[in-house]
């Protein structure tokens, strides 16, 4: 008989179960794992791991991690125990999970892992082959050798030129990848080229081999392509990440991402992973753990990498069934539905899980699976039965259904569960079945994802530079936090598991403390790796000292204790979480300012808050300022009369992203801060900026007045019909209609825009169509609603 524990929330339940009479299979040998390199192009292998013994496969695991820290550890984590100890981390590699070898005199000391890659296709370009030639797929047009080579795909029935660079190096050390900075000046290169192509000219005329270009075959011909700008640059990212790291980018991408269905998609399965994650906790530790607690347990060992892992599963599976459900005349690839594709196969990335999450995901399969499916349900609002959902056929139907991928993602491998690797599932290239580890020699082997749909459309040389610079810093932030052992609790788990204890009457707490809950809860992975003050402990998030006070102070709250004495404190603490996030939020300058800046102001109104609340009850003045300072130049820095006039009617602007989106984007989030929206506003807060363009553009097609004005105003048709095209483009504003759309922006939204200049104005109108929004330096922002300091007793957690 085997003994097999079955999760459910909260507790274990340990039933006997006959072992089937099967023969242990012998576990293959990967063949090797590729580096971060880009879709289109199979990649070339480096390196090998070995796939993880479990249930099913060679070995069985030890139980799930329920008892006390000073029980044995398990086997795996006793081997890794001795590498630790008998050699120092930077003179072993990993071999497999919990495995390491000694390293080879030629490896380099301290590489901890991390690559990127990129791909443009440039559309307004089409390749033509020899009459009656067929070219192969992934044909290889030219390469500039270890920097990137050329290739083709389709795009509107064409084939069209597209570049993917080889894996490039992010971490010092890395020296057998590219190098980034070589990379977008090839890049570059190319694109300069191409814009010298006029006509019809040989392939070989434009890449030649004194510019370093090699290979490029003859009898291929290149062309511009009339209906097509030939200066978009279509780009897709490659970004190698370790398991507990996943997240912070991942939300990066969610908010980056300009197609509606992949955003939400990731959005949702960040959502889903967050509940589920609460899931594990309560099976780890033997009790309910609260959303605003997460975070304070950063230690337990697979959380995070829990957290990013099934983020990805939901958007890959979800990607799927988005696809299989619609219209066959109508949909998209697979692919298309998710921002991030997993070039790594799910059950690769399940592998590299540590021992508990993996058993985890095993025991409670059936359950994570059902909540899967009724999430896409809910999100699109199909009637199917789940085994209507998990019949349907994955991209390749030999490979399976969704029920297959599901059991590859969740379940151990074995004769009855195959791994499904990316390709079958959802026509992804350069897939690879196991974690990218160079070749062995990374320390922290890697998830490779294909970022999808990111920005914008179309990108120029300088976006390009500044989003890959993003995912870099991303990934060295991630690789420098070592995850979290099993084990190796941290010395305040017992004080977070008290407060957690401690908050359980759930008895109504004042609305003063909600702004504070809210923030512990929806503060991004990216802004709270800031948070936390010790330089010798970098990127633990909020779980130190200073985090543990605003925990202390939820709890007392919700215990219906005497939180008072703790106000202080805790508004110290959050005006200096503002005061960090609004250092670094002004040193991105990238699309990561926006999340910072985001969590700045949010932490900005929690201290403002707390104090408020504070002084008013022991009647001293407020030591906290309601809004931080920016530096001069910046666009969301307002005059004092702004300030003044916003803090009369009660508002605050809200820090937005500097670029062709702003005007959009401050609509979009003032019209979601209407508390009673009419119909018009509350249409709008369902939407996302490339969805505001394309209903202004639809309503400009409805009114014939203003569609003639902006005809009227335009220079020719040709003007007119540019300004058409780049109203439907995200962070596209510059064209001189652009000012006429806004005077009667309202009028077509059916609203009430009121602008607060930099010079005064006549007072605002007041109503429920009346979106309040401010005029930076050429930048606009949204005027929202100040958080109330007091108010009445509120139930939630």
């Amino acid at each position: 008989m085997e003994v097999r524990r079955l999760l459910a929330p909260g507790n274990l339940h340990v039933v006997a179960v006959p072992t089937p009479a099967v023969p242990t299979p012998a576990v293959p040998t990967p063949t090797g794992s590729a580096g971060a390199g880009s879709a289109g192009v199979d990649a070339p292998a480096a390196g090998s791991g070995a796939a993880v013994p479990e249930p099913g496969g060679a070995t069985a695991l030890p139980p799930l991690a329920m008892a006390p820290p000073s029980s044995p550890p398990s086997a795996s984590a006793e081997v890794a125990e001795v590498a630790e100890t008998a050699g120092h981390s930077g003179r072993t590699v990993p071999v497999a999970p919990g495995v390491r070898r000694p390293r080879r005199p030629d490896e380099p000391d301290g590489l901890l892992g991390g690559a990127t890659g990129f791909e443009v296709e440039f559309g307004g370009y089409v390749l033509e082959f020899a009459p009656g030639v067929t070219p192969a797929d992934r044909l290889v047009l030219f390469r500039v050798p270890g920097v990137l080579w050329g290739t083709y795909d389709r795009q509107r029935g064409a084939r069209v030129l597209e570049i993917a660079t080889e894996p490039m190096a992010v971490l010092p050390g890395e020296t057998n990848r590219a190098d980034a900075r070589r990379a977008l000046d090839t890049a570059d290169l190319v694109r300069r080229l191409l814009a010298a192509v006029i006509e019809r000219v040989p392939l070989a005329s434009v890449f030649r081999s004194q510019d370093g270009f090699a290979g490029v075959p003859d009898q291929v011909w290149i062309r511009p392509r009339v209906d097509v700008r030939a200066v978009d640059m279509f780009v897709q990212f490659t970004i190698g990440v370790p398991l507990h790291g996943l997240v912070a980018p991942l939300e990066l991408v969610a908010r980056e991402s300009y197609a509606a269905p992949p955003a939400r998609h990731l959005r949702d399965g960040l959502d889903f992973a967050g509940a589920l994650a609460l899931r594990y906790l309560s099976c780890v530790l033997g009790r309910e753990v609260p959303r605003f607690a997460l975070r304070f347990l950063s230690d337990v060992a697979g959380l995070d990498e829990l957290r990013g892992y099934l983020a990805v599963v939901y958007t890959q599976v979800v990607a799927v069934l988005d696809h299989g459900t619609r219209p066959r005349q109508t949909r998209w690839i697979s692919k298309n539905y998710t921002a991030v594709a997993a070039r790594t196969s799910l059950s690769g990335m399940r592998a590299g899980l540590p021992d508990d999450a993996r058993r985890y995901l095993s025991e409670d399969h059936d359950n994570i699976s059902a909540m899967l499916l009724a999430a896409f349900r809910r999100a699109v609002g199909v009637e199917l039965t789940d085994a209507e959902l998990l019949d349907l056929p994955l991209f390749n139907p030999a490979a399976g259904t969704v029920s297959t991928y599901l059991r590859s993602a969740l379940m151990p491998p074995g004769p009855g569960n195959p791994r499904v690797n990316q390709a079958d599932a959802l026509d992804v290239g350069a897939n690879m079945l196991d974690l990218d580890d160079n070749g062995g020699r990374l320390d922290v082997p890697q998830a490779v994802l294909e970022v999808r749909h990111f920005h914008a459309p179309g990108l120029d040389q300088t976006r390009l530079g500044r989003h890959l610079a993003t995912f870099h810093r991303l990934i060295r932030i991630e690789n420098d936090r070592p995850a979290a052992r099993a084990q190796q609790p941290s010395a305040l788990r017992g004080r977070v598991l008290a407060q957690i204890a401690r908050s359980a009457p759930r008895v109504p707490v004042l609305p003063v403390i909600d702004p504070l809950r809210t923030a512990l809860i929806e503060t991004p992975e990216l802004a709270a790796c800031w948070l936390n003050g010790d330089a010798h402990r970098r990127h633990t998030r909020m779980n130190d000292e200073a985090g543990l006070s605003l925990l202390e102070l939820v709890a007392a709250a919700m215990a219906g204790e005497d939180f008072v004495p703790l106000l202080r404190g805790g508004a110290q603490v959050a005006a200096s979480y503002a005061a960090r996030l609004n250092w670094v939020s002004g040193q991105a300058g990238d699309s990561t300012g926006g999340i910072l800046a985001e969590s700045r102001d949010r932490w900005s109104r929690v201290a403002w808050s707390l104090d408020q609340y504070g002084s008013a009850l022991i009647g001293r003045n407020s030591e906290v300022p309601s809004s931080l300072e920016l530096s001069e130049g910046d666009p969301n820095r307002l005059t004092p009369e702004q300030t003044a006039t916003l803090g009369a009617l009660n508002l605050h602007a809200r820090w937005t992203a500097p670029d062709g989106d702003c005007w959009f984007s401050a609509v979009l989030a003032a019209a979601r801060d209407v508390e009673s929206p009419s119909p018009e506003i509350a249409r709008l807060a369902l939407l996302d900026p490339t969805g505001l363009r394309r209903y202004l553009s639809a309503q400009i097609d409805r009114n014939p007045r203003i569609e003639q004005m902006l005809r009227t105003a335009a220079t020719s048709p040709d003007d007119y019909a540019r300004f058409r095209e780049d109203l439907l483009t995200p962070g596209q504003w510059a064209h001189h209609l652009f000012d006429y759309l806004l005077a009667h922006a309202g009028e077509l939204l059916g609203v009430v825009i009121h602008v607060h200049g930099r010079s005064p104005s006549a007072p605002p109108p007041a109503g429920p169509t009346v979106l309040h929004l401010v005029l930076g330096i050429n930048h606009y922002l949204p005027a929202l609603r100040n958080p109330p300091p007091d108010g009445k007793p509120q139930d939630g957690r």
